[in-house]
This record gives C-alpha cells, sequence and structure tokens, in this order.
C-alpha cells in the first residue's frame, strides 16, 4: 500500500482563493484526488503530531474543522521528537 505525508498547506490549498489563480485550482483538485484515493483503499495519508500542532494553530474553525476531517482519514501517526537544545 502506498502511504504518503502530506504538508499542511496541501490539506489547506481547498481554502485559498483559486478562482484567480489555474495553479491553485488545480493543487486542490490533485488534493481532493488523494482523498478520494484514500476513500477507495488505494493510497493511506500519514498524520504528525507537527500537522495536528499547525491546524490548531489555525484561527478560522470551519477551517480547522475541516482540516482535522481529512487528517482523521490517515492511517498512520508519526510522533516527531523535539530537541532540548
Amino acid at each position: 500500500m502506498l502511504r504518503v505525508y502530506l504538508d499542511s498547506c496541501v490539506y489547506n490549498r481547498p481554502f485559498d482563493d483559486y478562482r484567480r489563480n489555474e495553479r491553485i485550482f488545480l493543487e486542490a483538485m490533485a488534493f481532493y484526488a488523494i482523498l478520494h484515493l484514500v476513500e477507495k483503499g488505494g493510497i493511506e495519508i500519514v498524520d504528525s503530531d507537527a500537522l495536528r500542532y499547525e491546524n490548531e494553530q489555525t484561527a478560522d474553525a470551519e477551517r480547522k474543522k475541516r482540516v482535522t476531517t481529512y487528517l482523521n482519514k490517515a492511517s498512520n501517526m508519526i510522533i516527531f521528537i523535539r530537541s532540548k537544545h
């Protein structure tokens, strides 16, 4: 099974103004295609504590809620070890 780790900007791309920028539109559609493959069992996405932390910093409650639903589709979690230096 193919596993992919997506950066937080990927999860947030659908919220960007894609009406004025074709690249943003294509990236948002690519993200939705990935979600479709996840739901069909074709690939797995990987979550992390870093993604969860970044999402918690989001001021927009609706965006935060939707990104959380995307992250909840993950089949694996990565915990990053933070250095004390």
